[in-house]
């Protein structure tokens, strides 16, 4: 009987520690939630994270906003991002099968160089890229169109694309 106890101890302090760290980490979302749900400035005034006055205003504000041909501008921007995300998707990996296929199957000159410098480009923070990307897009005519967007966006997602490809090629049998 009495082994049972520091065990049930034990489990007792473990559970109280996960609620612990569980409040810790979903207290920013729940702030978020109460943002979403509390009206004007009631926000700032308690660090509680639950709302005192619920209200509806901020998601009828937000479905409301019109453009300037009278278009729903939520509707538009989630549309505008579904758009960029496909197609970004879809260059990223047409663009990365082919590069990380050819990494994983074929023996060539340059071929750990080339691996190691998709290794190497993940390791920069993406604000380095800011400056180049803003005056390559400046020079295409490519400043604040979607094809642009889908540029940058393919240019930083590829490097990882082909380094988890290539890894995932060479799991595969060659006879297929």
């Amino acid at each position: 009987m009495n082994s049972q106890r520091p065990r049930l101890l034990t489990r007792m302090l473990a559970y109280v520690a996960l609620v612990a760290i569980t409040s810790i980490v979903l207290y920013p979302v729940m702030l978020v939630g109460k943002k979403a749900f509390e009206p004007g400035r009631n926000f700032a005034l308690s660090a509680s994270p639950l709302p005192h006055d619920v209200t509806l205003d901020n998601f009828r504000h937000l479905f409301d906003a019109r453009g300037g041909h009278g278009e729903v501008l939520f509707l538009r921007h989630t549309l505008n991002s579904l758009l960029i995300a496909l197609l970004t998707t879809i260059v990223g990996v047409i663009l990365s099968c082919t590069a990380a296929y050819a990494l994983s199957r074929f023996r060539f000159p340059g071929r750990k160089a080339g691996l190691t410098t998709f290794l190497v480009v993940q390791m920069f923070p993406a604000t380095l890229l800011l400056l180049p990307l803003y005056v390559i897009l400046d020079k295409l005519g490519l400043l604040n169109s979607i094809s642009g967007l889908v540029l940058v966006y393919s240019t930083t997602a590829i490097p990882f694309c082909v380094w988890t490809l290539k890894g995932y090629f060479d799991t595969l049998p060659r006879e297929l």
